[in-house]
């Protein structure tokens, strides 16, 4: 057996309806499909997400492409789940090292 971990592609980080658990952005959706390109002829049996849309939503392209539907594993989400408002990795970082380190000491 064989374990491919996909992260999930760009999110909206500031989508005014979902700012805690946002969709992914136009590059988020095209890299799902890049993801779904790559691995749709490498024998893929299950596909497994997270509870959180981003998650579904990289996800999806490859489940359409090879008929499977996503389970979702409610513990696999991140550490910052239930914050109001969802920050990636990179503006974390962009936000400077006090904002990082921060992170990295406490990602809730």
């Amino acid at each position: 057996m064989r374990l491919t971990l996909v992260r999930h592609g760009r999110p909206d980080e500031g989508h005014a309806a979902r700012p805690h658990d946002p969709p992914l952005r136009a590059d988020g959706r095209r890299q799902a499909e890049a993801v779904a390109t790559l691995l749709a002829d490498e024998g893929v049996t299950a596909i497994v997400a997270s509870p959180l849309l981003r998650a579904h939503e990289t996800a999806l392209p490859l489940a359409r492409r090879l008929s499977l539907t996503i389970r979702t594993v409610d513990g696999w989400a991140e550490a910052d789940r239930h914050v109001q408002h969802y920050r990636s990795t990179e503006t974390l970082r962009a936000l400077g090292d006090a904002e990082w380190l921060r992170f990295l000491d406490d990602p809730v």
